[in-house]
């Protein structure tokens, strides 16, 4: 559907080309689905006598590519994360309803996004739980163009306070408690001396 298609036919006389009853062109582009009866149809002249060859074809959406894209694969449970939908397709018309699934694997449960989208579009995912989810998005599909599933993209989502996250706020809290119990162990020994 949507698409531009030529007719051939192995004749060098001139012939009138219908589709559904109605006269067409060589050139036909189908805006609806369904089934569509294509007749090649030769006149006749002084020389042959009149003659055709009819065919049904069924019409049907086109397919679509759906694309999810995330520059990051940790994200803050308060900040989200980036990610982008590309809709692709070979006759346009690349529009529609767009679920996105999130599904958190650590605690088994599922979140679902919906958006409309006209081609593209980049959107911050926010989450309500920590752990490991498999995001998804599904395209539903419109009048041209069929339902399709996009990849899957791993995202881990980890606590965080002031923006930092918990197990890097750990690792530092570590590192500035040694700091500082070798800075008070360092200044007993050179204030009692060795």
């Amino acid at each position: 559907m949507l698409r531009r298609y030529m007719l051939q036919y192995d004749i060098n006389l001139p012939v009138v080309i219908y589709v559904n009853g109605s006269r067409a062109g060589e050139a036909i582009v189908f805006n609806s689905t369904g089934v569509y009866n294509i007749t090649v149809y030769f006149p006749g002249d002084a020389s042959y006598y009149p003659c055709g060859a009819s065919q049904m074809f069924t019409v049907g959406k086109n397919p679509v590519t759906v694309l999810i894209q995330s520059p990051r694969r940790i994200a803050l449970i308060d900040a989200g994360v980036p990610v982008t939908i590309s809709l692709t397709s070979p006759v346009g018309m690349e529009e529609g309803g767009v679920k996105i699934y999130k599904i958190n694997k650590t605690y088994n449960t599922t979140e679902v996004d919906e958006i409309n989208i006209n081609k593209n579009m980049t959107l911050l995912l926010k989450f309500k739980n920590t752990g490991v989810y498999e995001i998804y998005a599904l395209y539903e599909g419109n009048r041209y163009l069929l339902p399709n599933k996009s990849n899957t993209i791993i995202v881990t989502v980890e606590s965080s306070y002031f923006g930092i996250p918990l197990f890097l706020l750990a690792i530092y809290s570590i590192a500035i408690g040694g700091g500082l119990a070798v800075a008070f162990l360092a200044k007993k020994i050179l204030k009692w001396g060795i």
